[in-house]
């Protein structure tokens, strides 16, 4: 195969990433009130890569002034935060987010407006340009890290029990990430030296992304809400958290083994249905779930303290609110993936 074939190739499939990238991305963006807030985020995350892409593709072949390839290189400054929120809402369709979130869009904002500053010409790779790029290779790496972590710690306390195929996807979504931001680290730092390289693994993903959103659609529509009715705002629901949290701190009343919703909603100082509503909409757990959580919490706590080594299993139950070893070892084992015994024993190795 020719040079100048294999480039055609390069260029072509490369384009085919960045049309359908972009593509979706203004199908989210231009429909976002058919859809959860979790697609906009989603929208800014393709329309960011697509740009930078883009930029990688044509760079490749023509002449682009350095100026605004540093422009195009400071888009992907959006695109770790975007894929942080997208993670977060997709799980959390009800809670809309508030203007506190633009500061994980902080460093796009700063560095936008001085990009004409930083030296991007071929052959004069500064330490200001290399700060620049390694920032920004730091920054989506971070928060595709972060987005993983808080995904597996919402899946370890069973929180996508009901939710299979949002745990698949975003499994894959997730991972396909990490090794695309892996990869683009490694052609940055010339390990890998195939600069089309990232193109390549782009437009992969979007077409593999693509063949499953097809037949996911549901993971792209506003779920029926539960609470449609309900005249309980936004605002509320955050207080009436922070409220229950600080019952939930101060007081433990989770130890109490007859806990039940309306004793608790007395303690928070609720009805009984905004209790209930609070806590599914911000945790997307029951009631039940949510207060084990708590208890299984503070049975680890306990299997970990070295002044309770003497404690017995049973007794660690009993200590942390729950009625029956039963059902202890049946929740432990759901919210940590291993038995009371065992965790005990990987603690003490």
């Amino acid at each position: 195969m020719t040079t100048g074939l294999l480039q055609q190739i390069e260029l072509l499939f490369g384009s085919v990433g960045v049309i359908l990238g972009l593509f979706f991305s203004f199908y989210l963006l231009f429909n976002y009130k058919n859809h959860p807030i979790s697609g906009l985020f989603l929208g800014f995350y393709l329309l960011a890569f697509s740009i930078r892409i883009g930029k990688s593709v044509f760079h490749h072949f023509f002449t682009i002034d350095p100026v605004i390839r540093n422009y195009l290189l400071a888009v992907l400054f959006c695109v770790g935060p975007s894929l942080w929120l997208y993670t977060k809402y997709l799980h959390q369709p009800y809670i809309k987010p508030t203007v506190a979130i633009l500061w994980h869009y902080t460093p796009f904002f700063l560095i936008l407006p001085i990009c004409w500053l930083i030296p991007n010409n071929p052959g004069d790779f500064s330490i200001y340009f290399a700060l620049f790029y390694n920032a920004i290779s730091a920054h989506m790496l971070g928060y595709c890290l972060l987005s993983i972590v808080w995904f597996y710690h919402r899946a370890k306390q069973g929180n996508y029990d009901k939710h299979e195929k949002e745990r698949s996807w975003l499994t894959y979504f997730l991972w396909g990430n990490f090794a695309m931001l892996v990869t683009y680290i490694l052609i940055s730092t010339l390990i890998i030296p195939f600069y089309l390289g990232l193109s390549f693994l782009f437009s992969v993903m979007v077409i593999l992304f693509s063949v499953m959103a097809l037949k996911n659609p549901e993971l792209f529509r506003m779920p029926k809400q539960k609470y449609r009715n309900s005249r309980l705002g936004d605002s509320e629901v955050i207080d009436i958290m922070q409220k229950l949290r600080a019952v939930m701190v101060d007081g433990k009343p989770y130890l109490d083994p007859s806990l039940s919703q309306a004793m608790l909603s007395e303690k928070v100082g609720v009805s009984i249905n905004h209790l209930s509503q609070a806590i599914n909409q911000n945790e997307g757990l029951n009631f039940s779930q949510f207060i084990s959580k708590y208890r299984i919490d503070e049975a680890k706590n306990l299997l970990l303290a070295n002044s309770h080594r003497h404690y017995t299993i049973a007794t660690v139950a009993y200590e942390s609110g729950f009625n029956s070893i039963s059902s202890f070892n049946t929740t432990f084992k759901k919210i940590t993936g291993t038995t009371p015994i065992a965790f005990r024993k990987s603690a003490n190795r």
